[in-house]
Parts: structure tokens; C-alpha cells; sequence
């Protein structure tokens, strides 16, 4: 019997214990399902049987799905104490957890120093993807505080990927479990093993959705195991700064007499006004927001701004903390 962190054959194949598709050896999760793949040595991949487990009401949807790992753990294992190892493990995991769960998302599986989280499954946003890139700077962040075994602060790499997953139960052993596999799970394991210590490598279509949103320096295109062609990475080098579109404000001369009314208000009575916008996402709300204080600018008023995301009360940052 293995323990973790004992090597392998890396010509043996790892079968995973849920769907029993055959992955590489040093595979933490599996590349099908996104299970942990147990440190044990498989046997020969044998045709699917009726051991196989039981999928209950699988869900097609969009999610994306973070890998993230402890930059240097083989080695930190070798030199130290495996009781100092295990308690390592267990601030990690407290952290990631905590990170993870402030920004909407779901641990879905932990193997040795790797954590898989995924956001938009089984509950989902209109900005998972923002979320976890979020997430995934903040994890750098919470894991900088903690120290590992050599007193040092810990570095993680990260990978994240979205787009279509299936979501199941998946039933096997009498017990059961949810889970989320697909192609997007294979591409996020892929970018964390690419990744180098502090680096969070994102997919092309996430960057390409969180353009406006995080800024990212292109590492080109990465010829990653296990896809038929190289993909183009993006290296997260932090966000920008919330700014609303610049196109002209069309249609909404309505909403935009009612603010400049309330301005006007404001200016003669020497008294605050509070003025609730709300509506659909997309609809132009930080557009119409753009205009007005653009306009109450020009008349001499104070413009300050703070954001709030709506994950962002949660943790302490409401309106008006975020403004002053």
C-alpha cells in the first residue's frame, strides 16, 4: 500500500474509482469526472460493467471550474514531518474553503495539496466566472498568510476554465455524490499543472467574457496534454477598474431627467437624496450611472464612487463602507 506522496510508474495508468477511466499516473484528479484519483496502483482498464455507478438527473449548464495547488508540496513532504504536513493541509484547506464559499462557489473535491471548486454548479450566478477569478487572486492573498512547514508563506498555481459541464448525482457504493465532468474540468487541471508558483492561468473564452474585468498578459498558444490542439492561455495579472460603456446614452432621456431633477433638488434644498436604480442586468444601468455623474461633474458636484459586487454585503462591504 501507497501512501500519499509515494511514487508511481509513470507508465501505469490510474483508474479512477467512480467512472474508472484510465488517467495518467501522477493524475491528482480524474480527467473525466473530476474525482480524486486514489494513490494506489490500477489494475488493467477492464470494460464497464455493472460496477459502474449510477447517474441520477444529469444537467447540462455553464460553470467555471478552478484547480488550484501548493507550489513546492512533493518536496515540502520529503523534508518534513508528516504530522507538520497534515496540519498544513488543514490551514490550507480552511482557507481555500473560506475563499471559495465568500465568493459563491463549491469545493467539490480535495486530493493531497490539490483543491477543485467550481462556480455555477449546483447554484448559478450571472458572473460565475468573474467570481472565480476573484476567488483565485484572493486564494494567493489568504495562502501568503500561512506559513508551511518551513515557516515560509505558502504559493499556490492556479487554473481556471469555463464553459459546459454536466452536473449529477452521481450514485456508487450505496452513497452518493455531486459532481460536475466535462472537457472544462480537463482544461482547468491542465492550466494548474502548466502554471507556475503565484501564476493564475485562465482559458481564452473566460478571458475573452472578463475582458473588461481583469487584466492579463497572453502566454500565446500552450500545447496542454491530453487536447488534440494547443489553446490559448492568459496569465491573470490583477482587475481593472470599473468603468461603464462609452457608447452614447440612447433611450434614456426619461430616467435621465428624474436623476437630474433629484440634482437639481439636492443643490437648492442643501439636502441628500437616496435613489435606488435597479433593472435586468445589461440593460445600461452603469451606463445611465456614467451620464448622470458626468453631468453632476460639470455642475460643480462631488462624484465618489465605490463598488459593490453582489457577493460583496456578505463580506462586509456594503454601500456605503465601499463609497467612503
Amino acid at each position: 500500500m501507497m501512501g500519499p506522496g509515494a511514487p508511481t510508474d509513470p507508465g501505469t495508468p490510474m483508474l479512477c474509482p467512480r467512472c474508472r477511466h484510465p488517467n495518467r499516473a501522477q493524475a491528482k484528479f480524474c480527467d473525466e469526472c473530476g474525482a480524486a484519483v486514489q494513490v494506489t496502483r490500477a489494475s488493467p482498464v477492464l470494460p464497464r460493467d455493472n460496477t459502474a455507478p449510477d447517474i441520477d438527473r444529469a444537467d447540462r449548464r455553464q460553470a467555471t471550474v478552478l484547480f488550484t495547488d501548493i507550489s513546492g508540496y512533493t518536496a515540502q513532504c520529503a523534508r518534513s514531518d508528516p504530522e507538520q504536513v497534515q496540519a498544513l493541509l488543514g490551514r490550507f484547506y480552511a482557507a481555500m474553503d473560506g475563499v471559495v464559499e465568500a465568493y459563491g462557489g463549491r469545493v467539490f473535491d480535495r486530493a493531497g495539496d490539490a483543491v477543485m471548486a467550481v462556480f455555477g454548479a449546483p447554484v448559478a450566478h450571472g458572473n460565475d466566472g468573474e467570481r472565480a477569478v476573484r476567488a483565485a487572486l484572493e486564494m494567493h492573498s489568504a495562502a501568503a498568510g500561512l506559513a508551511d512547514c518551513d515557516g515560509q508563506p505558502l504559493r499556490l498555481h492556479i487554473g481556471i476554465a469555463s464553459g459546459e459541464v454536466v452536473a449529477a448525482v452521481i450514485g456508487a457504493g450505496g452513497k452518493s455524490k455531486y459532481s460536475v465532468t466535462g472537457d472544462t474540468v480537463n482544461l482547468a487541471a491542465r492550466l494548474d499543472a502548466l502554471a507556475a508558483a503565484g501564476d493564475t492561468l485562465i482559458a481564452d473564452a473566460l478571458y475573452r467574457s472578463l475582458a473588461r474585468v481583469v487584466e492579463a498578459r497572453s502566454l500565446g498558444e500552450q500545447a496542454l496534454k491530453g487536447l488534440a490542439v494547443p489553446v490559448p492561455v492568459w496569465q491573470v495579472t490583477g482587475l481593472r477598474a470599473a468603468a461603464g460603456e462609452r457608447a452614447p446614452l440612447v433611450g434614456r432621456d426619461a430616467e435621465l431627467a428624474r436623476l437630474m431633477a433629484a440634482l437639481e433638488t439636492a443643490r437648492d434644498s442643501s439636502l441628500g437624496l437616496t435613489i435606488i436604480l435597479r433593472g435586468d442586468a445589461g440593460i445600461g444601468k452603469s451606463r445611465l450611472l456614467e451620464e448622470f455623474r458626468a453631468r453632476a461633474a460639470a455642475l460643480g458636484f462631488g462624484t465618489a464612487a465605490g463598488q459593490v459586487l453582489d457577493f460583496g454585503v456578505g463580506r462586509g462591504q456594503d454601500a456605503v463602507a465601499s463609497v467612503l
